[in-house]
């Protein structure tokens, strides 16, 4: 985690926004303020370990996506993520006007948005022509000076990956962003366009945005950590209780299982021999996190958090209520070395039951 020396120092980071923060915090109660971290070795900083994935439409009404981002902005995150695949353009130009209405400074929070390769639009791709035209609409819809960080969503393997790295050193040099990053790519992919960045002298890629929870793995524990080291790739992982879309409400009662992304639901729901053996999977973590003390929303983004690959988790929420019960799952972290959660029954005897179940199922140790 990154620290900053001195307090003046980071209310210089956040544009002086910490102190006015906490004072409004006494008026809109939830956890408190994480300190800041890197997304990458040098460079930009938000509060980890959590974004908010701002939710618009699907029932949301315009009121209750500005509560939650405000509770969010309060409750201590900084970052807004948007995608024009998911809601189209309606989560820029909503987020836009809360963000206009509460005149926060602009130091003070991270907007990121993605370019989105559609192969059922007319208007997909990472060409040139498609990047900047899609930056200019996305400034204008947001109405924001500028982009934090403007993501390339997956890579586009009819345009050249010359084309496309120029075309973002562009948008950033003319000051429409910030930097840039990729969602769905592979290690490969974005070794190329590291590989292209150095050699024409662009400006590289600081994030990935992937998939990640227990039961999907691979990439950010495999890869991502070694990118990060060697290229100062982050990682931003999307959709920490995916899992959970597995689930009935049999299975879960709780209303927070059910705040969950709608990538996820396309890629977590499209087998259903594996889902299958998902949902069982699923009733195991819940009886752990019941164990545990904690929910199994809880249990999920904790476990997910104490990946060191991680740089933020996007948490999607439907309400308050839902985004605070995300946050607090901070609770649950582990502390280094020592295998087990923090977040248990508060009777002495409950706390020691729980651990000697913990004991007897190492698999459900926290690493």
């Amino acid at each position: 985690m990154c620290k900053l020396q001195g307090a003046d120092r980071q209310h210089r980071v956040h544009g002086g926004a910490v102190r006015d923060r906490r004072v409004q915090q006494a008026a809109h109660p939830g956890p408190p303020l994480p300190q800041p971290r890197q997304v990458r070795p040098q460079g930009l900083q938000h509060r980890p370990r959590e974004g908010a994935w701002a939710t618009f439409g699907g029932g949301v009404t315009e009121s209750e996506a500005e509560a939650i981002v405000e509770a969010a902005y309060y409750a201590g995150i900084n970052l807004f993520d948007l995608s024009e695949a998911h809601s189209g353009p309606r989560a820029e130009i909503e987020l836009g006007q809360i963000l206009k209405r509460k005149a926060w400074k602009r130091t003070s929070y991270v907007v990121t948005t993605k370019i989105y390769f559609n192969s059922k639009s007319e208007e997909r791709g990472l060409s040139r022509k498609h990047i900047i035209e899609s930056v200019k609409a996305s400034l204008q819809r947001l109405q924001l000076d500028y982009i934090d960080v403007v993501i390339l969503h997956k890579c586009d393997p009819m345009c050249p990956t010359e084309e496309t790295v120029r075309a973002m050193n562009h948008v950033i040099s003319q000051g429409w962003a910030m930097y840039w990053g990729t969602a769905k790519w592979t290690p490969v992919e974005i070794m190329e366009a590291y590989s292209n960045c150095r050699q024409f002298n662009c400006i590289t890629p600081i994030i990935e945005q992937a998939e990640y929870h227990m039961f999907c793995r691979e990439k950010a524990e495999l890869y991502m950590a070694e990118l990060y080291n060697k290229i100062g790739v982050g990682l931003v992982a999307w959709s920490p209780i995916s899992m959970g879309l597995v689930s009935t409400k049999s299975s879960t009662e709780e209303p927070s299982a059910q705040i969950l992304s709608r990538s996820a639901l396309k890629g977590c729901c499209g087998k259903e021999k594996s889902n299958l053996g998902q949902a069982e999977r699923l009733r195991l973590v819940e009886a752990i996190a019941e164990r545990l003390g904690c929910s199994l929303t809880q249990l999920s983004i904790a476990w997910a958090s104490k990946n060191d690959s991680v740089q933020c988790l996007l948490l999607g929420a439907t309400a308050v209520q839902h985004l605070y019960h995300c946050i607090h799952s901070l609770q649950a972290a582990v502390p280094p070395g020592s295998g087990t959660a923090q977040l248990l029954p508060e009777s002495p005897k409950a706390q020691e039951e729980a651990q000697e179940k913990h004991q007897k199922l190492p698999f459900c140790t926290i690493q």
